[in-house]
Parts: C-alpha cells; sequence; structure tokens
C-alpha cells in the first residue's frame, strides 16, 4: 500500500477517533492497515472518550393532573395564543 494510502486512512481514523497520530499509526499497524478492523481494535478496546448522551429535560407538572388533560390545555393556549381557532 502506498504511502498517500496510508496518510489517507491515517487521517481518517484519526477524525473517528479522535485520538493522537501516534497511537492511530499504532492501531492501524496493527489491523495491517485495514481502517475498519483498526476502528473496531480502537472502540473495543475502551480507549474511545465517547461522551454521554445529553440528558433530556425533566418537565415538571402537577402530578394531580393526568397528562391528556395537561395536553389538551396547553393545546387550547398555544392555539389561542398564536390566534388559531378550531
Amino acid at each position: 500500500m502506498s504511502s498517500k494510502n496510508h496518510d489517507e486512512i491515517l487521517s481518517r481514523f484519526i477524525a473517528i477517533t479522535q485520538c493522537s497520530s501516534k497511537e492511530a499509526a499504532e492501531y492501524l499497524e496493527n489491523a495491517n492497515w485495514n481502517e475498519q478492523t483498526a476502528v473496531d481494535f480502537f472502540f473495543d478496546s475502551g480507549r474511545s472518550q465517547v461522551p454521554d448522551p445529553i440528558p433530556s429535560p425533566k418537565i415538571k407538572t402537577n402530578q394531580n393532573i393526568p397528562s391528556l388533560y395537561l395536553f389538551i390545555y396547553l393545546f387550547t393556549m398555544v392555539t389561542q395564543t398564536v390566534g388559531v381557532y378550531l
């Protein structure tokens, strides 16, 4: 494989894994420059630093109001605010 191909594979690997070029080259060499295998090695090794997903916001509601009634109330308020009447 040519040096140009190695550089392209190295660049893509770094873009995917966000690791250093030295570390990327080690993974790629261990995978015989097979990009998919190297990526699998990287993520299987636990070295990835994938951030935790952003938690969805908690909506505080009065627990005594059933969800359907809350939806109807909010829908009514929104439609009246924008001037839409059914």
